[in-house]
C-alpha cells in the first residue's frame, strides 16, 4: 500500500514540476 502512496507522490510531484516548467518556458 505504501508503494502505491509514493508512486502516486512521485507522479503528481512530476506532474506539477512539468507543468512549472511549461509554464517557464511559455
Amino acid at each position: 500500500m505504501d508503494i502505491i502512496v509514493v508512486g502516486i507522490g512521485i507522479s503528481f510531484f512530476a506532474l506539477c514540476f512539468g507543468y512549472i516548467k511549461a509554464c517557464d518556458g511559455l
